[in-house]
């Protein structure tokens, strides 16, 4: 799954806690445009997620893609 962390109504990382409650083994890569939600910061405590800093080039987000699912095991 790829999602932003600030959203309005509910940020990315609650939106992987509730999503993860039905699939727990869900790859997630976070993406912000705000220097505050450095990559430190995205999904500490979370397995199985990365994050990408905005704004970013289409092979920039194919090769987090990649390295997120390479280290995903199967379920």
């Amino acid at each position: 799954m790829i999602t932003d962390v600030a959203m309005p109504g509910m940020d990315g990382p609650e939106l992987v806690r509730r999503l993860r409650k039905k699939r727990p083994e869900l790859p997630v890569l976070f993406v912000s445009g705000y220097s505050e939600h450095s990559s430190q910061n995205l999904g500490v405590g979370m397995p199985r997620t990365s994050s990408l800093a905005k704004p970013f080039a289409p092979a920039s987000l194919a090769r987090a893609l990649r390295k997120l699912l390479d280290e995903t095991p199967a379920s």
